[in-house]
């Protein structure tokens, strides 16, 4: 369904992305703390069906654009390989400001299943950069010589894993360990560097191959 060191070079840039600390990630950590590790679920489950919307979105313009036209598809790669080494330029010179932890308050209040999934997703599907970072990525992982709709499913399945892997484990290290979690400018420093290396290299790798 997809070559295995493209999905390997894939699952890199995913798992770097997912667990860089922002909305989502601050979410569950307070989530976590305020209600106790497994209400940090809800908030989770609706951050990755918020995803799936913006990943069916981005989805739906790829193929159409695959099935009319392959000189377009090959200008839609080169268009997100640009916007990835954007990306990375961005991570990589923007300054990092500390990732506050929320305050430990008893974790046995109650809360609303629905309120905290229905959080999740409003944060996830109000951020119109998931839809073009997706619209730029999923590009660059696609075969003509494979299945189209199988190469989806394997690169949508293992974004929402990872995003749902790197949420809990925030949520579970907040509730439990709160006095080691610490979302310093030194860390999220690291996290940037690391993510805007990533972008840019895998950006210049695809103009190199789509312009000659």
């Amino acid at each position: 369904m997809m070559n295995l060191p493209d999905w390997l070079l894939y699952l890199s840039v995913v798992v770097i992305s997912t667990a860089s600390p922002g909305p989502a990630v601050l979410l569950s950590m307070t989530n976590a703390v305020r209600y106790g590790w497994r209400s940090s679920v809800y908030s989770s489950l609706g951050n990755i069906t918020g995803l799936t919307v913006l990943c069916g979105l981005s989805i739906l313009g790829i193929s159409t654009l695959f099935s009319f036209s392959a000189e377009l598809f090959v200008f839609l790669k080169i268009v997100g390989a640009c916007y990835l080494i954007y990306l990375g330029y961005k991570q990589w010179t923007s300054p990092s400001a500390e990732v506050p932890m929320p305050s430990q308050l008893t974790a046995s209040l109650k809360y609303e299943k629905r309120q905290l999934f229905l959080q999740g997703f409003g944060v996830a599907v109000t951020n119109p950069k998931a839809l073009l970072f997706f619209g730029a990525l999923f590009p660059q992982f696609i075969s003509s010589e494979l299945p189209f709709a199988q190469q989806i499913l394997v690169m949508l399945v293992t974004v929402l894993f990872a995003s749902f892997t790197a949420l809990m484990s925030y949520g579970f290290m907040a509730s439990y360990f709160p006095s080691k979690v610490k979302l310093g400018t030194n860390g999220i420093q690291v996290f940037r560097k690391l993510s805007g290396a990533i972008f840019v290299s895998l950006g210049v790798a695809v103009l190199g191959v789509n312009i000659k």
